[in-house]
Protein backbone atom coordinates (compact mmCIF):
# COMPACT_ATOMS: atom_id res chain seq x y z
CA UNK A 1 0.00 0.00 0.00
CA UNK A 2 1.38 3.47 -1.32
CA UNK A 3 0.63 6.04 1.60
CA UNK A 4 0.90 9.35 0.69
CA UNK A 5 4.00 10.67 -0.31
CA UNK A 6 4.84 6.96 -1.34
CA UNK A 7 5.04 6.14 -5.07
CA UNK A 8 3.98 2.92 -5.74
CA UNK A 9 6.25 0.04 -5.56
CA UNK A 10 7.05 1.24 -2.03
CA UNK A 11 7.20 -0.12 1.49
CA UNK A 12 4.61 1.07 3.83
CA UNK A 13 3.59 -0.02 7.53
CA UNK A 14 -0.29 -0.65 8.56
CA UNK A 15 -1.57 -0.95 11.50
CA UNK A 16 -2.86 -4.98 12.20
CA UNK A 17 -5.64 -3.88 14.28
CA UNK A 18 -9.15 -2.09 12.57
CA UNK A 19 -10.72 0.20 14.11
CA UNK A 20 -14.78 0.83 14.06
CA UNK A 21 -15.33 3.05 10.81
CA UNK A 22 -17.18 5.12 13.02
CA UNK A 23 -13.91 6.38 14.92
CA UNK A 24 -12.23 8.03 11.98
CA UNK A 25 -13.25 10.12 9.19
CA UNK A 26 -13.85 8.40 5.60
CA UNK A 27 -12.34 11.08 3.59
CA UNK A 28 -9.18 10.01 1.89
CA UNK A 29 -9.47 6.40 2.35
CA UNK A 30 -10.01 3.44 -0.31
CA UNK A 31 -12.90 1.32 0.22
CA UNK A 32 -13.73 -2.36 -0.87
CA UNK A 33 -16.97 -4.32 -0.21
CA UNK A 34 -17.85 -7.65 0.38
CA UNK A 35 -20.01 -10.41 2.11
CA UNK A 36 -19.24 -12.06 5.46
CA UNK A 37 -19.87 -15.75 5.32
CA UNK A 38 -23.46 -15.07 6.50
CA UNK A 39 -24.31 -13.25 3.26
CA UNK A 40 -24.38 -9.82 5.05
CA UNK A 41 -22.15 -6.90 3.29
CA UNK A 42 -18.98 -5.70 4.89
CA UNK A 43 -17.00 -2.86 3.66
CA UNK A 44 -13.07 -2.35 4.79
CA UNK A 45 -11.26 1.44 4.48
CA UNK A 46 -7.87 2.05 4.58
CA UNK A 47 -6.35 5.26 5.57
CA UNK A 48 -2.96 5.91 3.55
CA UNK A 49 0.21 7.20 5.75
CA UNK A 50 4.08 8.14 4.42
CA UNK A 51 6.20 5.57 6.59
CA UNK A 52 6.84 5.50 9.53
CA UNK A 53 3.59 6.55 10.51
CA UNK A 54 1.38 3.67 10.22
CA UNK A 55 -1.42 3.24 7.79
CA UNK A 56 -5.22 1.99 9.10
CA UNK A 57 -8.08 0.49 8.20
CA UNK A 58 -11.75 0.38 9.07
CA UNK A 59 -14.02 -2.45 8.87
CA UNK A 60 -17.84 -2.21 9.17
CA UNK A 61 -20.74 -4.64 9.07
CA UNK A 62 -23.79 -6.27 10.96
CA UNK A 63 -21.78 -9.24 11.33
CA UNK A 64 -19.50 -7.69 13.61
CA UNK A 65 -19.37 -7.60 17.16
CA UNK A 66 -19.90 -4.88 18.92
CA UNK A 67 -17.41 -5.74 21.39
CA UNK A 68 -14.87 -5.05 18.41
CA UNK A 69 -15.15 -1.85 19.50
CA UNK A 70 -13.23 -2.09 22.09
CA UNK A 71 -11.88 -5.31 22.64
CA UNK A 72 -8.76 -6.45 20.89
CA UNK A 73 -9.59 -10.32 20.39
CA UNK A 74 -12.78 -9.25 18.78
CA UNK A 75 -11.33 -6.68 16.49
CA UNK A 76 -10.40 -7.57 12.34
CA UNK A 77 -6.63 -8.35 12.26
CA UNK A 78 -4.05 -7.87 9.55
CA UNK A 79 -2.48 -11.43 9.81
CA UNK A 80 -0.03 -11.85 6.76
CA UNK A 81 0.73 -8.95 3.60
CA UNK A 82 3.27 -9.14 0.30
CA UNK A 83 3.01 -7.66 -3.07
CA UNK A 84 -0.21 -5.42 -1.94
CA UNK A 85 -2.36 -7.91 -0.74
CA UNK A 86 -3.95 -7.96 2.78
CA UNK A 87 -4.77 -11.33 4.69
CA UNK A 88 -7.22 -10.58 7.04
CA UNK A 89 -9.31 -12.51 9.99
CA UNK A 90 -12.38 -10.79 10.88
CA UNK A 91 -14.72 -12.33 13.55
CA UNK A 92 -17.84 -12.25 12.70
CA UNK A 93 -19.97 -14.73 15.16
CA UNK A 94 -18.57 -14.53 18.73
CA UNK A 95 -19.77 -16.73 21.29
CA UNK A 96 -21.39 -15.55 24.52
CA UNK A 97 -18.39 -13.80 26.77
CA UNK A 98 -16.73 -12.49 23.93
CA UNK A 99 -13.70 -14.96 23.38
CA UNK A 100 -13.04 -15.40 19.31
CA UNK A 101 -12.73 -18.62 17.96
CA UNK A 102 -11.19 -19.33 14.58
CA UNK A 103 -14.06 -21.63 13.78
CA UNK A 104 -16.29 -17.93 13.49
CA UNK A 105 -14.05 -15.95 12.04
CA UNK A 106 -13.94 -15.25 8.14
CA UNK A 107 -10.88 -14.91 6.13
CA UNK A 108 -10.79 -11.75 3.69
CA UNK A 109 -7.97 -10.12 0.92
CA UNK A 110 -7.68 -6.61 0.69
CA UNK A 111 -6.11 -5.66 -3.02
CA UNK A 112 -4.44 -2.31 -2.32
CA UNK A 113 -4.33 -1.86 -6.26
CA UNK A 114 -6.98 0.37 -7.52
CA UNK A 115 -9.95 -0.54 -8.05
CA UNK A 116 -9.68 -2.23 -4.29
CA UNK A 117 -11.34 -5.56 -4.08
CA UNK A 118 -11.87 -7.36 -1.19
CA UNK A 119 -12.16 -10.92 -1.34
CA UNK A 120 -14.10 -13.66 0.94
CA UNK A 121 -12.14 -16.42 1.05
CA UNK A 122 -13.32 -20.11 2.11
CA UNK A 123 -12.81 -20.95 5.84
CA UNK A 124 -9.85 -23.68 6.28
CA UNK A 125 -10.87 -27.32 7.54
CA UNK A 126 -12.22 -26.73 11.33
CA UNK A 127 -10.59 -29.69 12.17
CA UNK A 128 -7.20 -28.14 12.43
CA UNK A 129 -6.07 -24.93 15.09
CA UNK A 130 -4.38 -22.40 12.83
CA UNK A 131 -3.18 -19.61 14.93
CA UNK A 132 -2.52 -16.24 12.80
CA UNK A 133 1.54 -16.81 13.24
CA UNK A 134 0.67 -19.68 11.03
CA UNK A 135 -0.87 -17.87 7.63
CA UNK A 136 1.52 -16.35 4.79
CA UNK A 137 0.19 -15.12 1.20
CA UNK A 138 1.83 -14.71 -1.93
CA UNK A 139 1.32 -13.57 -5.52
CA UNK A 140 1.46 -15.90 -7.85
CA UNK A 141 4.19 -15.05 -10.42
CA UNK A 142 3.97 -11.11 -10.12
CA UNK A 143 0.29 -11.53 -10.90
CA UNK A 144 -1.56 -8.76 -8.15
CA UNK A 145 -4.60 -10.53 -8.91
CA UNK A 146 -3.88 -14.02 -8.12
CA UNK A 147 -2.58 -15.29 -4.92
CA UNK A 148 -1.54 -18.39 -2.70
CA UNK A 149 -2.75 -18.20 1.25
CA UNK A 150 -1.00 -21.07 2.87
CA UNK A 151 -0.83 -22.10 6.78
CA UNK A 152 1.87 -24.25 8.21
CA UNK A 153 0.58 -26.22 11.53
CA UNK A 154 2.89 -28.75 13.18
CA UNK A 155 0.75 -31.96 13.81
CA UNK A 156 3.66 -34.62 14.80
CA UNK A 157 7.48 -34.19 17.04
CA UNK A 158 9.82 -33.63 15.59
CA UNK A 159 9.04 -32.39 11.38
CA UNK A 160 6.07 -33.56 10.34
CA UNK A 161 3.74 -30.60 9.44
CA UNK A 162 0.26 -30.41 7.62
CA UNK A 163 0.40 -27.56 4.66
CA UNK A 164 -2.89 -25.82 4.50
CA UNK A 165 -3.13 -24.03 0.59
CA UNK A 166 -5.48 -21.97 -0.80
CA UNK A 167 -5.08 -20.88 -4.42
CA UNK A 168 -7.20 -18.25 -5.70
CA UNK A 169 -9.21 -18.47 -9.18
CA UNK A 170 -9.08 -15.79 -12.31
CA UNK A 171 -13.21 -15.56 -11.59
CA UNK A 172 -14.82 -14.64 -8.12
CA UNK A 173 -13.81 -11.24 -5.78
CA UNK A 174 -16.36 -8.30 -5.99
CA UNK A 175 -18.51 -8.71 -3.08
CA UNK A 176 -18.52 -13.05 -4.10
CA UNK A 177 -16.84 -15.85 -2.38
CA UNK A 178 -14.06 -16.89 -4.63
CA UNK A 179 -14.75 -20.71 -5.84
CA UNK A 180 -12.21 -23.35 -4.83
CA UNK A 181 -11.08 -25.01 -1.79
CA UNK A 182 -8.26 -25.55 0.90
CA UNK A 183 -6.01 -28.10 0.53
CA UNK A 184 -4.13 -30.42 3.27
CA UNK A 185 -1.27 -31.94 2.84
CA UNK A 186 1.27 -33.71 4.91
CA UNK A 187 5.09 -32.14 4.46
CA UNK A 188 7.97 -33.33 6.41
CA UNK A 189 11.58 -31.46 7.20
CA UNK A 190 14.26 -32.76 4.18
CA UNK A 191 16.85 -32.08 6.94
CA UNK A 192 16.67 -31.07 10.32
CA UNK A 193 19.83 -28.63 10.63
CA UNK A 194 18.82 -26.72 13.51
CA UNK A 195 19.54 -29.36 15.80
CA UNK A 196 23.01 -30.31 14.25
CA UNK A 197 24.43 -26.57 14.67
CA UNK A 198 22.59 -24.89 17.54
CA UNK A 199 21.31 -27.52 19.99
CA UNK A 200 18.79 -26.51 22.56
CA UNK A 201 20.63 -26.38 25.96
CA UNK A 202 18.89 -27.91 28.61
CA UNK A 203 17.73 -24.73 30.48
CA UNK A 204 15.07 -24.24 27.79
CA UNK A 205 11.67 -24.06 28.55
CA UNK A 206 10.62 -24.44 25.47
CA UNK A 207 12.21 -27.49 23.61
CA UNK A 208 10.72 -27.53 20.71
CA UNK A 209 11.58 -27.87 17.51
CA UNK A 210 9.48 -24.97 15.90
CA UNK A 211 6.43 -22.57 17.08
CA UNK A 212 6.15 -20.12 14.32
CA UNK A 213 6.42 -16.39 15.19
CA UNK A 214 5.68 -14.76 11.86
CA UNK A 215 5.94 -15.30 8.43
CA UNK A 216 7.82 -13.73 5.31
CA UNK A 217 7.54 -14.38 1.53
CA UNK A 218 10.62 -14.55 -0.34
CA UNK A 219 8.71 -15.10 -3.58
CA UNK A 220 10.50 -15.41 -6.70
CA UNK A 221 8.68 -17.93 -9.56
CA UNK A 222 8.81 -20.88 -6.53
CA UNK A 223 6.91 -18.46 -4.78
CA UNK A 224 9.04 -18.77 -1.83
CA UNK A 225 8.13 -18.32 1.84
CA UNK A 226 9.91 -18.72 5.15
CA UNK A 227 7.78 -19.91 8.27
CA UNK A 228 10.18 -18.20 10.88
CA UNK A 229 10.56 -19.42 14.91
CA UNK A 230 12.55 -16.15 15.69
CA UNK A 231 14.05 -18.10 18.51
CA UNK A 232 14.68 -21.63 16.13
CA UNK A 233 15.15 -20.76 12.27
CA UNK A 234 13.43 -20.77 9.27
CA UNK A 235 10.97 -23.42 7.51
CA UNK A 236 11.62 -22.31 3.63
CA UNK A 237 8.53 -23.69 1.14
CA UNK A 238 7.93 -23.23 -2.29
CA UNK A 239 3.96 -22.79 -2.71
CA UNK A 240 4.18 -22.87 -6.46
CA UNK A 241 6.26 -25.37 -7.00
CA UNK A 242 4.67 -28.67 -8.78
CA UNK A 243 6.42 -31.11 -6.45
CA UNK A 244 3.71 -32.79 -4.44
CA UNK A 245 3.97 -32.76 -1.57
CA UNK A 246 6.23 -30.00 -1.39
CA UNK A 247 9.34 -30.58 1.23
CA UNK A 248 10.77 -28.18 4.02
CA UNK A 249 13.70 -26.76 4.15
CA UNK A 250 15.33 -26.18 7.35
CA UNK A 251 17.71 -22.79 7.87
CA UNK A 252 18.54 -21.89 11.22
CA UNK A 253 19.13 -18.65 12.42
CA UNK A 254 22.39 -17.39 13.43
CA UNK A 255 24.08 -18.63 17.04
CA UNK A 256 22.21 -16.82 19.81
CA UNK A 257 24.42 -13.70 20.79
CA UNK A 258 25.72 -13.80 24.01
CA UNK A 259 23.80 -12.09 26.10
CA UNK A 260 20.85 -13.69 25.24
CA UNK A 261 22.73 -17.58 25.80
CA UNK A 262 20.57 -17.52 29.28
CA UNK A 263 17.35 -15.99 27.35
CA UNK A 264 17.45 -18.90 24.29
CA UNK A 265 14.15 -20.48 24.40
CA UNK A 266 13.35 -19.31 27.50
CA UNK A 267 11.88 -15.76 27.11
CA UNK A 268 9.49 -13.84 24.64
CA UNK A 269 11.81 -14.27 21.58
CA UNK A 270 9.80 -11.08 19.74
CA UNK A 271 11.65 -8.97 22.31
CA UNK A 272 15.20 -9.80 20.77
CA UNK A 273 14.68 -10.78 17.74
CA UNK A 274 13.30 -9.76 14.24
CA UNK A 275 13.55 -10.68 10.34
CA UNK A 276 12.47 -9.29 7.43
CA UNK A 277 13.03 -9.39 3.64
CA UNK A 278 14.79 -6.79 1.31
CA UNK A 279 12.44 -4.75 -0.56
CA UNK A 280 13.92 -5.79 -4.23
CA UNK A 281 13.98 -9.49 -2.76
CA UNK A 282 17.62 -9.97 -2.57
CA UNK A 283 18.42 -11.01 1.18
CA UNK A 284 17.06 -11.87 4.28
CA UNK A 285 17.78 -9.29 7.34
CA UNK A 286 17.86 -10.53 10.91
CA UNK A 287 18.58 -8.68 13.89
CA UNK A 288 18.68 -9.38 17.49
CA UNK A 289 18.93 -7.31 20.21
CA UNK A 290 20.79 -7.77 23.47
CA UNK A 291 19.91 -5.97 26.45
CA UNK A 292 21.60 -6.31 29.64
CA UNK A 293 20.26 -4.57 33.29
CA UNK A 294 22.19 -2.84 35.57
CA UNK A 295 23.45 -5.78 38.13
CA UNK A 296 26.01 -6.72 40.78
CA UNK A 297 27.97 -9.16 39.73
CA UNK A 298 29.26 -11.76 41.93
CA UNK A 299 32.55 -13.70 40.60
CA UNK A 300 33.37 -17.12 42.45
CA UNK A 301 36.59 -18.89 42.51
CA UNK A 302 36.31 -22.68 43.08
CA UNK A 303 39.07 -24.85 44.35
CA UNK A 304 38.45 -28.25 43.94
CA UNK A 305 41.83 -30.51 44.74
CA UNK A 306 44.38 -29.62 43.00
CA UNK A 307 42.34 -27.83 40.19
CA UNK A 308 41.25 -24.07 41.09
CA UNK A 309 39.08 -22.46 38.24
CA UNK A 310 36.80 -19.35 37.95
CA UNK A 311 33.09 -20.66 38.96
CA UNK A 312 31.51 -17.96 36.69
CA UNK A 313 33.79 -17.44 33.90
CA UNK A 314 31.85 -17.20 31.04
CA UNK A 315 32.83 -19.81 27.59
CA UNK A 316 33.72 -18.15 24.29
CA UNK A 317 30.91 -19.54 22.25
CA UNK A 318 27.00 -20.81 22.19
CA UNK A 319 27.83 -24.24 21.56
CA UNK A 320 31.12 -24.05 24.68
CA UNK A 321 28.39 -22.84 26.77
CA UNK A 322 25.80 -25.96 25.79
CA UNK A 323 28.68 -28.15 25.99
CA UNK A 324 29.52 -26.77 29.85
CA UNK A 325 25.63 -26.78 31.24
CA UNK A 326 25.58 -30.59 30.59
CA UNK A 327 28.79 -31.48 32.02
CA UNK A 328 28.86 -32.64 36.08
CA UNK A 329 29.86 -29.82 37.86
CA UNK A 330 32.84 -30.26 40.45
CA UNK A 331 31.63 -30.86 44.28
CA UNK A 332 33.89 -27.62 45.60
CA UNK A 333 35.81 -27.69 48.53
CA UNK A 334 36.80 -23.28 48.84
CA UNK A 335 34.90 -20.83 47.59
CA UNK A 336 36.09 -16.98 47.25
CA UNK A 337 33.75 -14.43 46.38
CA UNK A 338 33.79 -10.85 44.97
CA UNK A 339 31.23 -8.93 43.43
CA UNK A 340 30.96 -5.75 41.34
CA UNK A 341 28.67 -3.15 39.74
CA UNK A 342 27.96 -3.57 36.21
CA UNK A 343 25.79 -0.73 34.49
CA UNK A 344 23.31 -1.79 32.29
CA UNK A 345 23.39 -1.47 28.42
CA UNK A 346 22.25 -2.82 24.61
CA UNK A 347 24.01 -4.45 21.69
CA UNK A 348 22.06 -4.73 17.98
CA UNK A 349 23.23 -7.21 15.68
CA UNK A 350 22.21 -7.60 12.54
CA UNK A 351 22.73 -10.29 9.89
CA UNK A 352 22.04 -11.19 6.26
CA UNK A 353 21.23 -14.01 4.15
CA UNK A 354 21.38 -13.86 -0.07
CA UNK A 355 18.70 -15.04 -2.01
CA UNK A 356 17.45 -17.54 -2.96
CA UNK A 357 18.55 -19.16 0.43
CA UNK A 358 21.08 -22.26 0.54
CA UNK A 359 23.13 -22.69 3.23
CA UNK A 360 23.00 -21.68 6.90
CA UNK A 361 27.18 -20.98 6.21
CA UNK A 362 25.76 -17.83 3.96
CA UNK A 363 24.95 -16.10 7.11
CA UNK A 364 27.13 -12.78 7.05
CA UNK A 365 27.61 -10.34 9.89
CA UNK A 366 26.17 -6.67 8.50
CA UNK A 367 26.39 -3.99 11.47
CA UNK A 368 26.85 -3.77 15.06
CA UNK A 369 25.33 -0.62 17.43
CA UNK A 370 26.30 -0.73 21.10
CA UNK A 371 24.80 2.03 23.20
CA UNK A 372 28.16 3.50 23.77
CA UNK A 373 28.13 4.61 20.47
CA UNK A 374 25.35 6.86 21.04
CA UNK A 375 25.21 10.54 22.59
CA UNK A 376 22.47 10.36 25.17
CA UNK A 377 21.28 13.95 26.46
CA UNK A 378 22.08 13.62 29.80
CA UNK A 379 17.94 15.12 31.18
CA UNK A 380 15.42 13.47 33.48
CA UNK A 381 12.85 14.68 31.80
CA UNK A 382 13.62 12.02 28.98
CA UNK A 383 12.42 9.29 31.61
CA UNK A 384 9.15 10.38 31.55
CA UNK A 385 9.25 10.18 28.17
CA UNK A 386 10.49 6.33 28.45
CA UNK A 387 7.67 5.95 30.93
CA UNK A 388 4.49 7.28 29.03
CA UNK A 389 6.23 4.97 25.92
CA UNK A 390 5.64 2.00 28.44
CA UNK A 391 2.60 2.57 28.95
CA UNK A 392 0.99 3.43 25.64
CA UNK A 393 2.76 0.10 24.66
CA UNK A 394 0.75 -2.28 26.85
CA UNK A 395 -2.51 -0.21 26.59
CA UNK A 396 -2.32 0.29 22.86
CA UNK A 397 -1.06 -3.11 20.99
CA UNK A 398 -3.34 -2.75 18.21
CA UNK A 399 -1.12 -0.08 16.87
CA UNK A 400 1.71 -2.21 16.21
CA UNK A 401 2.39 -2.37 12.25
CA UNK A 402 3.41 -4.92 9.31
CA UNK A 403 5.76 -4.00 6.70
CA UNK A 404 4.59 -4.74 3.28
CA UNK A 405 5.36 -3.83 -0.20
CA UNK A 406 2.81 -2.26 -2.64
Amino acid sequence: MAGAGAGEGGTVLVGVRGYDSGHREKEGGSTATSRTSNGRPIEMTFWNEAPPALSHFSAHGSDLPPAAHGDLLLAPKVIAAAYGLLLLRVPVNPVPGGKSLFRQDDYFVYHHHQPARLDLLPRPCQQYCLRDDDFAIVSICGDKQQYVVAALEMINLPSQFALHRYKSSSGGGDGDEIAGNWTCEEVFVEEAVRDRVCPIPDSAERPVYHITTKTIALGGAKGTVGWVDLWRGILLCDLLDEMSPPKLRDMPLPWPAKGNWTRYLSDSESFYRDITVSQHKDFIKYAEMEITMPRVVTKTIISSGDRTMPADDPPDSFLEWVRRSREPQPQPTTRQRSSVRRPGQWRLTTWTMPIPVTSWEDWRPDCTANLHDFHVVDNTAHHGLLDKLIVETNFRQYEKGVAYET
